[in-house]
């Protein structure tokens, strides 16, 4: 009707304002598709629905801005129409400074504002959403048929543009974020106990440090179960940041002391991990409020892990302690520590039977300490997307981009849409997997070894035919009887140890697993965080969230982990500035309403 020559062009803008002729022809089709028996009163309800949730996007720019801290970065402005209103409605800046853009796209700010422009801008422009489900997975689309060379800025930016619209949309809707993502992609509506923990990384250490301290990071976590009166929530913010100050100021280097890394937390004062575990506690102590305060450790344990002895490098020690001592050292550090209730890989990855044996001695011993894994579930998903990558490639010539994009979600771009398959069987199948291919290589190494055996023996027998023929033949050689009481060597302590093993119960299952921790920028859009999310939570699975970097997203990655049920959040710094106060107050706000 609108391309009509006989509709006038008041009537043509009047229809293109609130999207008439889009509209009715949806209704139209679904009438005839679902041939209902009252077509008036379902077209009534179908009218009533889509026309006014319908968010057309106007224009979507890409170009480069200075923050609220005077660095530049990337922001994506959206010009949105929505209920005949058209309007710039929302700035976002991608959570990336340029150096970080570099290293994650090895490219520059130019080159991906041309790769944007390309890809994204006209296919976007005049897309209509009508549900955002369905815009995420065209996002999706675009960035699974981009070339190898452009696949790492394309996913960066779809990401991006997946979190972003959304936002976008809310504020055109004049709707709260954290309602409007629970009501358009939560499978679960809010409740009394949504709200998740907070928490920030105080300190920064291990290896990437240069620290002594093994330990990579140390968070403080607010939790809020004893619902506090509201006006002793608007000082939590304040509150922190003074306990902080007061400490690392009290030394020679005063104000000095207040030093930030890249990621946006502090350089502690010392080196020595027994002095930060009193410093995280004079921190509660101070704040006053010790009810609702604990902190926990993103220990790393790949950092100090030997593979070829399965030890591990630990202060403390005379020698590298195995997984058993380094256990009880954990133990003890929580029992001497009450107010350290979280703990981040505390072992290595390929250290699985260590992990057993942890979670059972946890489940006992410290059952208010949670044992988060992050680093094995993500390298878990990382080998198991080459094996699908493996068994897929005769039918997906796309294969080959698996190795580029981020682990959590890299398996899944080889289809057609994002899949929801349940994270926890995926992992469990991978163990099946790697376990049939471990006794099949044992197998065979077992076959070869003794064939050589065989034949050494056999060649020893001809020889030894040749030497003593015509001779009289040696009394075959007594075999040596150990000493009871004879010292032995480290090779027979290594056997008996592996035997040992062999005995334990198998690695924990991760059906199993109580808490995962994941980052917000490892999945390509939300639908697919969100349909990952919600099946990791049916089965029992508490879930950590990082964000990806200290400045410019802090504000989404708290609204999404509301929105979507997470048990903590957990942000790269702690500071004072004005809109992360504002942020925590809408988080503390939230809490007041939701309770």
């Amino acid at each position: 009707m609108e391309d009509s020559p006989l509709v006038s062009p008041i009537i043509k803008e009047y229809c293109a304002k609130f999207n008439i002729e889009k509209i009715m022809n949806s209704a139209i089709n679904e009438i005839m598709t679902k041939m209902p028996s009252d077509p008036y009163s379902f077209l009534f309800t179908f009218l009533k629905k889509h026309s006014q949730s319908i968010y057309k996007i106007e224009q979507i720019q890409l170009s480069q801005k200075l923050t609220d801290d005077l660095s530049l970065s990337l922001a994506l402005d959206f010009t949105l129409s929505f209920q005949g209103n058209t309007q710039k409605v929302f700035t976002y800046f991608l959570p990336y400074n340029s150096k970080e853009l570099n290293e994650k796209a090895n490219s520059n700010p130019d080159e991906i504002i041309t790769i944007f422009n390309k890809t994204f801008s006209k296919a976007l422009t005049g897309y209509d959403i009508e549900q955002f489900t369905t815009y995420d997975k065209y996002i999706l689309n675009l960035v699974q048929n981009a070339s190898d060379i452009e696949l790492p800025i394309i996913s960066l930016l779809g990401h991006s543009l997946s979190v972003s619209t959304l936002l976008a949309m809310a504020k055109m809707n004049n709707t709260n974020n954290i309602e409007f993502i629970n009501q358009n992609i939560a499978l679960y509506k809010l409740n009394n106990n949504a709200i998740p923990d907070l928490g920030w990384v105080l300190f920064k250490t291990g290896k990437e440090m240069n620290s002594k301290v093994k330990f990579e990071r140390w968070i403080l976590f607010f939790n809020n179960s004893k619902k506090l009166p509201y006006n002793e929530l608007q000082n939590v913010y304040s509150k922190i940041y003074l306990a902080i100050k007061k400490f690392l100021t009290a030394g020679k280097a005063g104000e000095a002391g207040m030093r930030l890394n890249e990621e946006g937390s502090y350089f502690p004062p010392t080196d020595v991990m027994n002095d930060i575990f009193k410093l995280m506690e004079n921190i509660i102590s101070e704040i006053g409020m010790a009810d609702s305060f604990y902190f926990g450790i993103d220990c790393n344990g790949n950092n100090y892990y030997t593979a070829e002895s399965n030890t591990y490098e630990m202060d403390g020690f005379k020698k590298p302690p195995d997984n058993d001592q380094l256990i009880e050292f954990f133990i003890k550090l929580c029992k001497d520590h009450p107010l350290l209730k979280y703990l981040e890989d505390p072992l290595s990855n390929n250290d699985l039977r260590g992990y057993s044996k942890l979670m059972d001695r946890f489940k006992t011993e410290c059952p208010d300490v949670k044992i988060v894994l992050k680093r094995l579930v993500e390298d878990k998903l990382n080998n198991l997307s080459h094996i699908i990558d493996k068994d897929e490639d005769k039918n997906n010539s796309g294969g080959s981009k698996l190795n580029t994009l981020n682990p959590l979600y890299k398996s899944r771009l080889i289809h057609n849409e994002p899949r929801a398959e349940d994270i926890v069987d995926e992992l469990t199948e991978l163990e099946k997997k790697k376990k049939e291919e471990e006794e099949e290589r044992k197998r065979l190494e077992e076959e070869e070894r003794k064939r050589k055996e065989e034949e050494e023996a056999k060649r020893l027998e001809e020889e030894e035919a040749k030497n003593t023929k015509g001779k009289k033949k040696p009394e075959p050689k007594k075999p040596e009887v150990k000493k009871p009481n004879a010292k032995k060597t480290e090779e027979e302590l290594r056997k008996e140890k592996e035997e040992e093993e062999k005995n334990l119960p198998p690695p924990i299952p991760f059906t199993q697993l109580k808490d995962i921790a994941i980052h917000f920028g490892n999945f390509s859009c939300l639908t697919e965080m969100n349909e990952i999310i919600q099946k990791i939570k049916q089965n029992g699975i508490g879930l950590s969230i990082y964000d990806n970097v200290f400045e410019s997203n802090q504000s989404a990655i708290i609204d999404y982990a509301i929105g979507l049920h997470f048990n903590r959040i957990i942000l790269h710094g702690f500071t004072i500035k004005p809109e992360k106060k504002d942020k925590l107050i809408e988080y503390l706000d939230m809490i007041e309403k939701i309770y």
